[in-house]
């Protein structure tokens, strides 16, 4: 029986270890995979302004959750970003 395919785990997963880019916010966990995701959640939260332009599917930033989401949160998350973009390498 010839069978092909392929399980694709996240490394922290597979080698049991916590996410390098994360952080405690607030009692939740803020954690980005690598710079260009950190990048991209920084974007969706610092817009001011979100349109759903009546999709019928939605990115997975629109189902981040709603702390995240929140404007309230906003400028408090943005410097927890700050801080981890600041563990990055610079290479």
């Amino acid at each position: 029986m010839d069978q092909k395919g392929s399980l694709q785990v996240a490394a922290n997963i597979y080698f049991n270890a916590s996410p390098w880019l994360a952080a405690d916010f607030k009692g939740q966990h803020l954690f980005a995979c690598n710079a260009a995701h950190l990048e991209y959640l920084e974007k969706y939260i610092a817009a001011e302004l979100r349109e759903n332009k009546d999709r019928q599917f939605f990115t997975m930033l629109e189902k981040l959750p709603k702390w995240m989401q929140s404007a309230k949160n906003r400028e408090a998350l943005l410097k927890q970003i700050a801080l981890l973009k600041k563990k990055i390498p610079i290479i």
